[in-house]
Parts: C-alpha cells; sequence; structure tokens
C-alpha cells in the first residue's frame, strides 16, 4: 500500500503516559528479543545500518498508527520504510528507529518526539541518535562525521517547543534544565571508540531550523556569528585549527594528534565546529526530560555555498559554460563519493557504542576538563574557564607590575 495514501500530519499536542504504555505495550508484544537498554535513531541514508542487526523484527509506522491513530508516519517523499526493528547487534538487544519524523512534514514537536517516550516505557536507558547535517564551519567538508556537545533551538516558542502543554512528573519536570543535555561520559566514550577505530570525530554543536527550506546565504552568516566566537584570540585560534586541519588532510588523520588535542582545546573555550539541521533537538530535548543517557553523531552531507568554493578551489566564474558544466559534474560525482563514506563511519561508531554499553550500562565517572565547558558550583554561580584563565592572568600582570614599582622605590 502506498504510504502517500496513508499519511497525514500529527497535529496532536498532548501526549499522556496511558499513550505511552498503550503503544509500548503493543511494540512489545511484537517482539520475542528481550527488553532493549539501547534505542538508536537512524537519519538519512543510513538504512545500510540494518545489515547489522541480527534476527530483526520490524513494526511498521502504519501498523503503530492503526492500533494508535495519533501515532505519526514518515512521507513517502523521506525514502525511507519508516519502522521500529528489535534485534540484536553484537548480542545486544536494541531497538532501532529506521526513519524519523520531522515539523517539516507538518507534524507537531510533541508528535516528532512521542517514539522517544514510547521508548522510554519499553526500559530503554541510553539512546543514541544520528542525523545528517549541513557543515557551516570552514573546518567541516562533506564525508566528515561529528560529535554533538551542544546545540542552538531556533524554535524555542511555546508553539513549537517540544516539551509545552500538560506535564507530567512521572517523566520529568516542568522547567527542564539544559546544561547537560548531550553526556559527557558518553562522549568520551565515542571518542574513544573513534579513535581505537582510527575514524576521524568531529566536534561541535547543532543548529535546529524547521525547515524544509535551505538557509539564504545571509541566514547561514548570521547563525554562524550568532554561535561561534570570532573575536580576538577566537579568531586566531579557528584560523589555526582551519590550517592545521588543512595539513591533517594531507598527511593522513592521526587519532589523539595534535589536531584532536587543539579541537578539544577550542570546544574546551566555547570554539565549536557548527552545522545546521532538521531533526535531532526535539528528541534530545524529551528524552533528557524522561531521564535517558543521550549522544548524538551528525554526518555531514552538505556544506555552506562559502565552503564549496573553497573545495573546489577555482572560482567558477572563470569557466566558460561547456567547462563550467563538466567541472559541476565532477565536484558532484566528488561529493557522492564523499557522502558515501559516512555510513561506514556511522556503523562503525554505533556498533562499538553498542557493545561497549553492552558490555557495562553504567559508564564510570571519568570527567575530562576538555569536556567541560564550565564547573557548577553549589550556589548558582558559574565561572567560565576563560574567564578564569583570564583573570588569572590579569592578576599575575598587576603583581608584577607592583613588583617592579616597589623594586624601582627601593631603589632610589
Amino acid at each position: 500500500m502506498s504510504t502517500d495514501k496513508l499519511f497525514h500530519p500529527i497535529r496532536e499536542r498532548n501526549y499522556y503516559l496511558e499513550d505511552a504504555r498503550k503503544v509500548a505495550d503493543f511494540l512489545r508484544s511484537r517482539s520475542s528479543h528481550p527488553a532493549p537498554e539501547i534505542a538508536i535513531v537512524l537519519g538519512s541514508r543510513l538504512q545500510d545500518f540494518e545489515r547489522a542487526i541480527e534476527a530483526p523484527e520490524k513494526v511498521y509506522y502504519e501498523e503503530v498508527q492503526d492500533f494508535f491513530p495519533s501515532f505519526p508516519t514518515c512521507s513517502a517523499t523521506m525514502g525511507t520504510e519508516g519502522a521500529f526493528i528489535f534485534g540484536l547487534v553484537d548480542g545486544v538487544s536494541v531497538i532501532v528507529m529506521q526513519g524519523r519524523f520531522h515539523t517539516y512534514e507538518g507534524h507537531s514537536t510533541q508528535a516528532t518526539a512521542f517514539p522517544v517516550r514510547i521508548m522510554k516505557e519499553l526500559g530503554v536507558q541510553t539512546l543514541i541518535l544520528t542525523n545528517a547535517a549541513r557543515g557551516l564551519s570552514p573546518t567541516l567538508e562533506i564525508g566528515d562525521v561529528m560529535l554533538v556537545v551542544d546545540h542552538y533551538n531556533t524554535e524555542r516558542s511555546s508553539e513549537t517547543h517540544p516539551l509545552a502543554g500538560i506535564n507530567l512528573e512521572h517523566w520529568g519536570p516542568r522547567f527542564l534544565r539544559c546544561d547537560n543535555l548531550y553526556d559527557v561520559n558518553l562522549r568520551r566514550l565515542t571518542r574513544r571508540i573513534a579513535k581505537e577505530k582510527r575514524i576521524a570525530l568531529k566536534q561541535g554543536g547543532y543548529i535546529f531550523v524547521s525547515g524544509p527550506s535551505y538557509e539564504t546565504p545571509m541566514e547561514e552568516d548570521g547563525l554562524r556569528n550568532l554561535c561561534e566566537k570570532r573575536k580576538g584570540w577566537g579568531r586566531a585560534l579557528m584560523h589555526l585549527k582551519y590550517w592545521m586541519g588543512a595539513m591533517d588532510r594531507r598527511g593522513g588523520y592521526q587519532p589523539g594528534g595534535v589536531f584532536d588535542m587543539l579541537d578539544r582545546m577550542l570546544n574546551h573555550f566555547g570554539l565549536h565546529d557548527m552545522v545546521v539541521g532538521m531533526s535531532t533537538v526535539p528528541e534530545v530535548l524529551v528524552a533528557d526530560h524522561c531521564g535517558l543517557k543521550v549522544v548524538a553523531l551528525s554526518g555531514i552531507y552538505f556544506v555552506t555555498q562559502e565552503n564549496t568554493e573553497r573545495l573546489a578551489g577555482i572560482p567558477h566564474y572563470e569557466y566558460d559554460t561547456d567547462k563550467r558544466v563538466a567541472y559541476e559534474m565532477k565536484l558532484r560525482r566528488e561529493e557522492e563519493h564523499r557522502q558515501g563514506e559516512i555510513a561506514p563511519k556511522m556503523t562503525a561508531l554505533l556498533r562499538g557504542l553498542v557493545q561497549s554499553l553492552g558490555d557495562t550500562r553504567d559508564i564510570a565517572m571519568d570527567f575530562d576538563v576538555a569536556d567541560i565547558a564550565r564547573w557548577r558550583f553549589p550556589t548558582t554561580l558559574c565561572v567560565s574557564w576563560n574567564k578564569v584563565i583570564v583573570g588569572v592572568m590579569g592578576v599575575g600582570m598587576a603583581v608584577s607590575v607592583l613588583v617592579t614599582v616597589v623594586a624601582e622605590r627601593r631603589r632610589r
């Protein structure tokens, strides 16, 4: 049956505990596998991950909607079947969402994130999210994989926020703190797995927009300036990172090398790479509200026009029509080749995460200074590390000036 005939947007804004438990019981009755503690949401073009699932058992979204009419489905234009998949990945029981829901399909944000509530009632403890994104920073290229460390939500009105409406204390508090949405220890684990598998893993922030249109050049500049610190020493460090990134690509990636350390230092000071996308953030907010641990990975399938011209190396206006068409076809083939490299990287990282989480559900609390942008004190006072460093340097300079003045007076 055609998905277009079944598809209709779900504008439901309030889902209750009974709704989530009802759908969870339906899904549980359709699976013979043990209750999963790990959930994976597959982004665009990652359907090949299904090959890594042993003994898969599919429950299509249309079947769930027949049972519970307020459950959303995917539009056929998205190119995904749309199903929950129960199975084993390297012996660990998981539930996989093949195809997610988006607000640009007409669904409410509450509907797009409702599957997270269902997975919580199924017993899931850890949520692994993947997505296809567009790189804004000049250090990002097509084919890169980025670990999300924070996000910026452009849709923060009460009409579009996934936590708006009736709040159930069973799931979480009315007002959610968002200072540690992406679990520090899961990010550390992901970096370690990437290093072991020799995968170049960038780190940065994710900007959520509702779509479906891409950003204009002015909007790109606005988002970039809004979320990046580009003044003073920040600009110098970003240029250094860009230069070292070019050196790193020519010499071959060295996990844990100088470029990795510089990348972590820049993230520590809030100088993240930036991507923009149309998903993930509603699910992250609801997952944290439910008490799930979250880690998110972005595959860079597109970059901004500014980055494309930089990668091309030669401005397009130097070509006549025939040469320009041939050059653009060559560039498109190169982009498709780089895009094809994302799925194997994502699959390796996802399998590594599932294996590690299957060995021990509770990751040891081992904080890394480069992972923590701010230390929280018992009071509401928060001190940024860069301000502490600047303050210490200022005090040191003041003390040195004072010592010099005292020594000069004594000499006189």
